[in-house]
Order: C-alpha cells, then sequence, then structure tokens
C-alpha cells in the first residue's frame, strides 16, 4: 500500500529468515555431516546461521549422526541451549523429562517419513543416508577423539555439546533449511517517514516494525532478542508521541 503512494521498497534482494524445518524438527547439537559423510560446522550455533551453512552444502541438506544415548546428551545440553529447532540461545529449563520423551516418539515418524535413518553399525547407517561408509567412520572417529579429548578443534563446539558417537543403534536424521518469512520493507527517514524515488519523505506515511525497510543486512538476526516486537514497541511509542506533540 505504501508503495502505492510512491514510497520506495529497499534494495533487492531481500534479507531471508530461515530454520532448519524442512524435513526433521529435531537434530539437536549433535554431529552434523553432510551428504558426502564430513563435517562442515559447529553445530553449536544458532538456527539461522545453522541453516546458512547447510544452505551451502551439496543438496543443500544435511544429517545429525548420533547414537543411543541420545536423550542422555540431550538432556545434558538442555540447560545450555534448545527450542524447537534446537540452538544455543533457547534453554528448554525446566523441560528435561518432557524433551527426550517427545522426541522419543518422533523419531520413528521421522523414519517412516524417509527422512531419517536407524542403523546398527555406522556402515549401515552410511549406505543409508548414501554416503561412503570410510568417510563416513572417518568423520566419525576424529569427532569421537575431540570428545574424548574435550575440546573441538575443528570448529570449536562448545564442550557441553561435544557427544560422541560409538553405541549402536545409530540414528541419522536429515536436516534442511526452510523460509520462514523475508524481512523488508519500505525506506525511511530517522523520523520513519517513507521516501519517495527521490529520497525525500511523504508527508504522512511512517513505516515501522517489520514493514520499515533496511534494518537487516543479508539475514535476519534471529539471535538479538525482541528484534521485531522490540522495534514495533519502541518505535511506534516514539512515533506517537511525536505525532501527539509530547
Amino acid at each position: 500500500m505504501g508503495m502505492w503512494v510512491g514510497a520506495q521498497l529497499q534494495d533487492l534482494p531481500l534479507p531471508t529468515m530461515m530454520h532448519p524445518q524442512a524435513f526433521c524438527w529435531f537434530h539437536g547439537p549433535f554431529l552434523f555431516v553432510n551428504d558426502n559423510g564430513e563435517r562442515f560446522m559447529c553445530e553449536d550455533t544458532w538456527v539461522q546461521g545453522k541453516s546458512l551453512a547447510i544452505n551451502r552444502q551439496p543438496n543443500g541438506e544435511a544429517w545429525s549422526i548420533f547414537d543411543a544415548n541420545w536423550k542422555t546428551d540431550l538432556v545434558n545440553g538442555l540447560p545450555y541451549g534448545g527450542g524447537m529447532f534446537w540452538d544455543s540461545f533457547r534453554p528448554y529449563g525446566s523441560d528435561l523429562e518432557l524433551a527426550p520423551q517427545y522426541f522419543e516418539t518422533q523419531i520413528p515418524e521421522y523414519i517412516k517419513q524417509g527422512n531419517a535413518y536407524q542403523a546398527d553399525t555406522l556402515d549401515e547407517l552410511a549406505k543409508q543416508i548414501g554416503c561412503d561408509a570410510a568417510v563416513l567412520k572417518a568423520t566419525v572417529e576424529r569427532y569421537n577423539g575431540m570428545c574424548e579429548a574435550g575440546e573441538d578443534t575443528d570448529y570449536y563446539k562448545k564442550p557441553v555439546f561435544l557427544t560422541p558417537v560409538k553405541e549402536g543403534p545409530f540414528y541419522a536424521l536429515k536436516v534442511g533449511p526452510a523460509l520462514l518469512a523475508i524481512p523488508g520493507g519500505l525506506r525511511t527517514n530517522n523520523d520513519f517517514k517513507c521516501l519517495d524515488a527521490e529520497g525525500a519523505p511523504i508527508e504522512g506515511l511512517y513505516a515501522l516494525g517489520n514493514v520499515q525497510g533496511d534494518i537487516c543486512a543479508v539475514d535476519y538476526p534471529i539471535n538479538v532478542a525482541g528484534n521485531s516486537h522490540g522495534r514495533c514497541i519502541t518505535y511506534g511509542y516514539l512515533l506517537g508521541h511525536e505525532l501527539a506533540g509530547a
């Protein structure tokens, strides 16, 4: 509607907001490998960063690899992170019993959907996800060594999330980024007035919150608490005072 009266949209392309929810909605901070069976990122990160890293891998997907001890590993890490898609700034808090119980019901559903696999050996798991077994086993061996040492010298994941992959059955859950929204909007000046094609303010036309442009750069910084609601409330308060002559 703003563009109908001459307001200008910010430059394209618009930033993206992505979550790793295209396939399995549970993947924890466990070992991630790409379709080649290679590790490629620090799994202890926020969901947008996780999505961007996965998006650069072959076929834009990855696999969360863990073993029979996943419930204990998950509970030990939950005080330091969690959330629907697991990331480093959403601790579950008191849900330490509910989380593993819930995901225990979900993993069989993922397997039925063809988005997850369970195997007694890593060789069998590699065959199921379509990678070279030698590569996957070498990746797991190196990762397990860093877990035992208590230090991730490849990607520097926090020690609390360094959980080895040793005891079968083994699991591989497919992870892929999905577009949630596109943040971006109309160009404004510092008084929230929309700007026309020449950069002049349009009297009486304002844009606040997520319809205001040029807030994000290349992606949505999802680990900034209150990023959207905070701007809506704060900027709305300031503009309301200004318009009321307060």
